[in-house]
């Protein structure tokens, strides 16, 4: 449904900007300029002026009674849309509307009715229907002359595309709009603020600030410094997002000082404080951002929050979460993800509108090309037709050189009509090709807007299960539902797969990487499932170079959809991961192998399993799940890769998938510097405690760009086997009682981890540790030693400061060894 909000502001500004004074100052022009100017301010009055500008505009017997009647009818309408009354403004813009389109047809007062009904359709989510209207409202404005109105009507449409999260075309209707009518200074500055805004929204926060600059120099111009000071609090948040919290804080204090002297500003310091928010957030000043939060949620049921207090919700889940204030934190994020999924399914059931609107114009095209088609058909076979009964008549004349002729013209003029019908036949099949592409980017677009959900959904269920207290019957229903929605997203992803594949063909972006990690962390990720299948995963290497140049995305996406079939088809046995070189007369031929000891594919059924949807059998789709896109994929990322893919199977023995592709060699990998913030870094935390794994995984996963949290020691060193961290964080419990199992633990982690640090989190007063177990894990190649109890922030600044001094320890060796 589109934001009816934005949609009756921007038919607002259609009232203000196109609609230009009545002609003569008669008490029905009176009543309706007076409507015109209360409309923005006081929609109850402009209702009651325009009612009785209507009764005495029936009771007028005048040339212009008809005008008369249409406009009244029109502010009628505009004034219940504005006090969200649509279902009573329907058949009062429907009758103004039939008398413009009858009486003043293309007129200025005719495209303002068409504008109000496109915003009547648009508070309805009749989406299709508002998007035609605000067209025909943007070409009757041209027809009158009113480059405003077409300003105004652009910019409706892409308030469409904006809540369809289109920002491409948002950005190109709202510049079009600005070049419509570039005289009008307030509609520059719409544009502006609507520009930055989507600008925002698709996350290019340095071309946002750059439209907010041009904004305020607008609104400075017109000498509105409420105006002014809202687009410099705007410009404040892209600063923000941008990285950039110092010169948001600049801008602030220029809001508040145009702020000051004006007594009446209600909204606009309303609008500066929510800014104020973010910016202090972004400061590291929760207790400040608290401050302002509190009048502003002053007397706000959360439950019932509107869109325009979605950043705010997140802004204050955020500080809330860093005060340790849980309970007020928990509320803002449960308001937060209210307004997100109602966002989602707005850009959702927009975006599947206009969709739906193209595929359906795609689809009639298709369906007159094909009508052509035959008629064209039907027309060649009339024309040979005559052309014979012309060499039959001709022949009878007895001059075989004029029959002569006659067939020499015939067959010329049948060999054009067939070149004809070929071309419009060559052209209708690409309408049809054309239809079904719209077909393809629909299916891509609503599988899309599917996976927002579905991520909600999967992390709400995460939040939950993570509780320690929770329920166990309300546990096992909870991850029912968790498995289910991840069973549907990777059923949502292969169509997404597909579709763009099919759209867009496959974009390679190959690199050097290293082979064996990517196969390692393929099969960890598949570790788990087959050990619950009482299932052996192995993943062999050996034979394999140490760095290739490929896509390591694609290739990545091919093992799992690999390792996946075999581990879900496999019951009992072994799956395994190997890869080694073949020698080809055009070069070395890289071969990877997944190979089970699953049901097996029968013979006849080889070449099917790689069509999309290709199944072995219908009973096996029921039993396992799975669209049948997995093996379609791998095939079209092989062949783009210029290599192949291939099924040897026995049934009741098992299958083995190949896959061959050329082998290209990189050189080592140049060293890695460590990075400086803790912010960079990916993080790898060990404790056997759930309850206390799962709290200061809380507390780091926010600070950190990426955190892996294990229960045991062994899996902490099967991580470092398949992934790069950048730094370590282990209980000390879980390096063993003993003093020399606990050093000999450590040393074996430092090892596999190598050259990341390893931090160690001791009790301050457990048995057996004391000041002498501190020094010993220090000098055994602990980089740091943090005491239990800590706090959260206490803990984050401790690794900050650990990997600050370690990178400028790092600097300083490598100055020392330039010199």
């Amino acid at each position: 449904m589109i934001d009816s909000k934005r949609i009756g502001s921007a038919a607002a500004l259609a009232v203000l900007l196109v609609a230009g004074p009545v002609a003569a100052a008669g008490p029905v022009d009176a009543r309706l300029d007076a409507a015109k100017a209360a409309m923005m301010g006081d929609p109850g009055a402009a209702l009651t002026l325009s009612t009785q500008a209507l009764a005495l505009a029936k009771a007028d017997a005048g040339p212009r009674r008809d005008q008369e009647i249409a406009a009244a009818q029109w502010l009628q309408g505009e004034a219940l849309l504005r006090l969200d009354r649509p279902d009573e403004a329907a058949p009062v813009i429907a009758a103004g509307l039939a008398v413009a389109a009858a009486k003043a047809p293309d007129s200025k007062l005719h495209g303002d009715l068409v504008m109000t009904q496109a915003a009547l359709e648009a508070a309805r989510g009749q989406v299709q229907l508002a998007l035609r209207d605000f067209q025909a409202a943007y070409r009757i404005f041209g027809k009158a002359g009113h480059p405003r109105g077409q300003a105004v009507a652009l910019q409706n449409i892409g308030s469409i595309y904006q809540d369809a999260h289109d920002y491409e075309k948002v950005l190109h209707y709202y510049a079009q709009s600005a070049e419509a009518y570039p005289a009008d200074q307030l509609l520059q500055l719409s544009a502006a603020n609507n520009i930055g805004n989507a600008l925002m929204d698709g996350e290019q926060y340095g071309r946002a600030v750059v439209e907010f600059e041009r904004g305020r120099k607008i609104a400075h111009a017109m000498g509105s410094p409420q105006l002014e000071a809202r687009i410099t609090a705007n410009q404040a948040i892209a600063e923000v997002h941008g990285g950039h919290p110092d010169a948001a804080w600049r801008l602030i204090g220029a809001a508040d000082a145009l702020l000051r002297p004006l007594p009446d500003a209600r909204d606009a310091r309303r609008s500066v404080m929510k800014a104020t928010v973010q910016v202090e957030l972004a400061r590291g000043h929760p207790k400040a951002a608290a401050a302002l939060l509190d009048p502003l949620f002053a007397g706000v049921d959360l439950k019932t929050t509107g869109p325009d207090y979605v950043d705010l919700h997140a802004a204050a889940y955020k500080t809330y979460k860093q005060l340790g204030q849980t309970e007020l934190s928990l509320a803002h994020l449960e308001a937060f993800k209210r307004l997100d999924d109602q966002a989602q399914t707005l850009a959702a059931s927009t975006n599947a509108a206009l969709m739906a609107a193209q595929f359906d114009s795609a689809n009639q095209a298709s369906r007159i090309a094909a009508l052509k088609a035959g008629q064209l058909e039907r027309d060649v076979k009339l024309a040979r037709a005559r052309n014979l009964i012309a060499a039959v008549l001709l022949a009878a004349a007895a001059l075989a050189v004029a029959a002569l002729a006659a067939a020499v013209v015939g067959v010329r003029r049948g060999r054009n009509l067939a070149r004809a019908a070929n071309e419009r036949l060559r052209q209708a099949n690409q309408a049809l090709a054309k239809a079904v592409r719209a077909r393809t980017e629909f299916l891509a677009a609503t599988s899309h807007e599917m996976r927002t959900p579905l991520n909600g959904i999967l992390g709400m269920t995460e939040v939950v299960l993570a509780q320690p207290d929770l329920d166990p019957a309300l546990r096992d229903r909870v991850a029912v539902v968790g498995a289910g929605a991840r069973t549907m997203r990777a059923l949502v992803d292969d169509i997404l797969d597909l579709a763009r594949l099919e759209t867009d063909g496959v974009t390679l972006n190959r690199a050097a990487f290293d082979l064996p990690g990517l196969g390692r962390e393929a099969a960890r990720l598949w570790s788990d499932e087959a050990a619950a299948k009482g299932l052996a995963l192995t993943c062999d290497f050996s034979q394999a170079p140490a760095r290739i140049v490929e896509d390591p995305g694609r290739l990545r996406q091919i093992l799992f959809a690999l390792l996946s079939n075999a581990v879900k088809f496999t019951d009992r046995g072994t799956v395994s991961l190997s890869a080694s070189v073949r020698q080809d007369p055009d070069g070395e031929r890289l071969v990877l192998q997944v190979a089970d000891t699953g049901p097996g594919v029968p013979p006849d059924k080889l070449a099917e399993v790689f069509e999309p949807f290709g199944q072995v059998d219908s009973s096996r789709t029921r039993t396992h799940g799975g669209a049948g896109l997995g093996l379609a994929i791998c095939r079209r990322l092989a062949d783009a890769m210029g290599g192949e893919i291939r099924l040897d199977s026995v049934v009741g023995r098992g299958t083995t998938a190949t896959v061959e592709l050329p082998l290209h060699r990189a050189g080592a990998a140049p060293p890695v510097a460590a990075p400086g913030r803790l912010g960079d870094c990916a993080v790898l935390f060990c404790d056997p405690n759930p309850l206390s794994r799962s709290v200061i995984a809380g507390v780091l996963r926010p600070k950190v760009r990426e955190l892996t949290a294990l229960a045991g020691l062994p899996d902490a060193l099967d991580a470092a086997q398949g992934q790069r961290f950048d730094l370590a964080l282990v209980e000390a419990a879980e390096l063993g009682d003993a003093p020399e199992a606990r050093l000999a633990a450590l040393a074996a982690l430092r090892e596999a981890l190598a050259p990341a640090p390893v931090a160690v989190l001791l009790p301050q007063a457990a048995e057996g540790l004391d000041g002498e177990a501190e020094a010993a894990l220090l000098s055994a190649g602990a980089a740091l030693v943090v005491r239990k109890p800590v706090t959260a922030a206490g803990l984050v600044e401790a690794l900050g400061g650990l990997l600050e001094t370690r990178a400028a320890d790092e600097r300083d060796a490598r100055t020392v060894a330039t010199v």
